[in-house]
């Protein structure tokens, strides 16, 4: 069980024991004991929710989206793997760098030399990346190709520019973004 699901289960769990607590407290000693034991699981749920916003603003905690997008035809995520878990290390540190210099942590000098040393592996990673990523783009890039260009309708626009067909309506190419009135 990872740790969201966990914590999804204990606000679960302290609503239900606040409720039944506070109806056997009422029953029991009265309101005023059934409404101070319900006061205090609304404080610890209160405290819990804020502090699962805190690690996951952190990012201690696993993000709400998943990041890598599934491909199909791939047994995996495409994006996985250890130039992307680097491109992630180094965006990170980068907006820590952020952090700690707009808090004045680090002077601007040492902000500027790290940033930059920073930058130019992120840029080498992005590269690396780029490389991998090329037959799938041509791929891609065809499949768009091929997607803007299925016939229109009779009375729809045809790009000046691209010649791409559009639909009657359109006002601009929906494959060059030139305006087609």
């Amino acid at each position: 069980m990872n740790e969201r699901k966990a914590l999804a289960f204990v606000g679960k769990l302290a609503a239900t024991l606040g409720l039944l607590g506070s109806m056997v407290l009422a029953t029991l000693f009265g309101a005023g004991p059934a409404l101070l034991w319900l006061s205090g699981i609304v404080l610890f749920t209160a405290i819990l929710l804020l502090w699962t916003s805190l690690r996951e603003l952190s990012s201690d905690l696993e993000p709400s989206q998943p990041d890598p997008i599934d491909a199909p035809g791939f047994d995996g995520p495409l994006f996985e793997g250890p130039l992307f878990d680097r491109k992630r290390q180094l965006l990170k540190q980068l907006k820590d760098l952020e952090q700690e210099h707009e808090l004045g942590r680090t002077s601007d000098i040492d902000y500027a030399e790290l940033a930059r040393g920073k930058r130019q592996e992120l840029s080498s990673v992005l590269s690396e990346i780029d490389d991998w990523i090329g037959p799938y783009r041509e791929r891609a890039e065809e499949l768009v190709r091929q997607a803007n260009t299925r016939v229109a309708p009779a009375d729809g626009r045809v790009c000046p520019l691209c010649s791409t067909k559009n639909d009657a309506d359109a006002r601009f190419c929906k494959a060059c973004g030139k305006e087609t009135s």
